[in-house]
């Protein structure tokens, strides 16, 4: 019996290393988006059970969906703390006569800005 399993691992070595890599290659892909989207149980489940890839790629395509992250808007307030902290910037710089002109270009735009958001 004994040889008739080695005889036959012998034989079907490329056949065996080729599942193994097929299975491989699909479990870490599920683990790895498993792990992503914080499916615990999936993990789990993916982690324990050997189905060649199968339950693997059910997981991939059918249930793990990719997290939709909702870009937030900044509210009024950021917004003018941050218009205020460029005009100190703006302040602080060093003027000379090639950026004297754009100097104040930018501090009537600051300007304009801290109106706008005071409406």
């Amino acid at each position: 019996m004994q040889q008739i399993i080695t005889e036959s691992l012998m034989t079907n070595f490329w056949l065996l290393a080729l599942f193994l890599t097929w299975s491989l290659i699909w479990k870490g892909l599920a683990l790895w988006k498993a792990a992503r989207n914080e499916h615990r149980w999936w993990f789990i489940a993916l982690l324990i059970i050997n189905t060649a890839g199968l339950l693997e790629i059910i997981y991939i395509f059918f249930f793990s969906k990719k997290k939709e992250f909702v870009e937030k808007k900044p509210s009024a307030a950021s917004t003018s703390a941050k218009a205020s902290v460029d005009k100190k910037a703006m302040e602080d710089k060093p003027s000379s006569a090639s950026t004297s002109a754009k100097a104040s270009v930018d501090k009537k735009a600051m300007e304009d800005k801290e109106e706008t958001i005071k409406e």
